[in-house]
């Protein structure tokens, strides 16, 4: 591939993490009509799709980057976890995730997609384990630090990920209230910090709090309760 056409490619990229979404596909498009059988741009373009919303777009650019380069690196299975899990292919994303961590078992941003897999198929237990493998690798990541820099078009599509988080700490939550046999009072907790909530997750917050009875302040006695669910999620509870 000319070399020129090399940094065009990653032109294309800087501009997609600088949010300038119409100039990275155009660039990346004026690359791929120049050098059509490119896997590196079949790779870019699925990236692109991805983080503006085109989930189907990217999976189908994705196995055409495969054809090109059977011998891919195993980054590209996250990159098609991530788009089967935006469309809800749950169970195809954990298979993915899987091959993805046969290859390189120390990827502590497979194991969150994971754990978030899980969330959303009701396996609590295995989401645990996933977040505990996290931890063990990245014992500081936070997913307030991804929500702030990958460059998602639209935050609700990164929000599907949070919410398959969240759903370890409801089923800790229930468990902690049945434990302790109390009688929860259903009344929503009024918001302490704007500074530390994102609009979607105090109403999240309100949802569960006034549907599911869960009792005022046991969103931050369970945070506390378990230090492998408090660590990824520093930042979005006071």
């Amino acid at each position: 591939m000319p070399q020129f056409l090399i940094l065009n490619f990653v032109f294309s990229l800087v501009l997609l993490w600088h949010r300038e979404y119409d100039r990275a596909f155009a660039e990346v498009r004026r690359c791929l009509a120049l050098a059509p059988s490119s896997a590196e741009g079949h790779l870019n373009l699925a990236s692109m799709q991805y983080y503006c919303g085109d989930s189907s777009g990217s999976i189908d650019m994705l196995n055409a980057y495969m054809r090109l380069d059977p011998f891919y690196p195993e980054l590209a299975l996250h990159f098609l976890a991530q788009a089967q899990h935006s469309l809800g292919q749950f169970d195809a994303a954990v298979a993915t995730l899987k091959l993805r961590l046969e290859r390189n078992p120390n990827s502590e941003t497979s194991n969150a997609l994971l754990a978030s897999c899980y969330g959303h198929l009701g396996r609590i237990a295995d989401a645990r384990a996933a977040w505990a493998e996290v931890m063990r690798i990245a014992p500081n990541f936070s997913i307030e630090r991804q929500r702030r820099i990958l460059p998602y078009k639209n935050p609700d599509d990164f929000e599907r990920r949070v919410e398959g988080g969240l759903a370890v700490t409801r089923a800790e939550m229930r468990e902690l209230i049945h434990v302790n046999g109390r009688e929860a009072q259903r009344r929503v907790l009024p918001p302490r910090s704007s500074h530390f909530f994102s609009k979607m997750l105090l109403e999240r917050r309100a949802r569960i709090q006034a549907g599911d009875g869960i009792e005022p302040g046991c969103f931050r006695k369970l945070l506390r309760h378990s230090l492998c669910i408090e660590r990824p999620f520093r930042g979005l509870f006071p």
